[in-house]
């Protein structure tokens, strides 16, 4: 039950990101928190409202977040909903004018982002696969914000002449 309420709550927020303007460089915000300690999830609401405003993307701004302490209206982040919601990004955005701005914040290891929530999942987000995430949703144009420990391992499998990557941390 928990986890069809959770792919409802997804489909309805993917549901409301308003589409692209054509001839306008438009930008489309995700802010992920991969752990389920409220912390995380403050950050990741946070860092979506000033990235939203920042590069005037209301109404094109998907929060992945648990709860925080005071609220729960997010759908959960985990590497599944990311996935989904770079394909459903991918669907809306006009590769050759529109841009990604991804914001993620997580615990990290050498070999990618750490998942964990609760009792109910875990995994690793590795570079490899966000780039095979992003490369089939065709989004080329981006900037990504990965807050965690080891963050740098992102640096060499998602650079390109169209990504700012700006990381918490060395590979290393």
């Amino acid at each position: 039950a928990a986890i069809r309420a959770q792919a409802r709550k997804l489909d309805a927020a993917l549901a409301a990101i308003r589409p692209q303007t054509p001839g306008t460089t438009d930008a489309f915000v995700i802010s992920i928190a991969l752990d389920s300690d409220p912390v995380f999830a403050r950050e990741a609401r946070e860092a979506a409202r000033v990235l939203a405003g920042r590069y005037g993307a209301e109404g094109r701004t998907l929060v992945l977040a648990g709860p925080d302490g005071t609220r729960d209206d997010a759908p959960q982040g985990s590497i599944t909903a990311l996935l989904l919601a770079l394909s459903h990004l991918g669907t809306v955005m006009d590769g050759s004018e529109d841009v990604l701005v991804l914001y993620t914040t997580s615990h990290g290891a050498d070999i990618g982002l750490a998942y964990h929530y609760g009792d109910s999942g875990y995994g690793i987000l590795s570079p490899v696969r966000l780039k095979a995430a992003l490369e089939e949703a065709g989004i080329r144009r981006r900037v990504l914000i990965i807050s965690a420990c080891y963050s740098g391992v992102f640096v060499p499998h998602l650079a390109s002449p169209d990504t700012a990557i700006l990381t918490a941390a060395a590979s290393t």
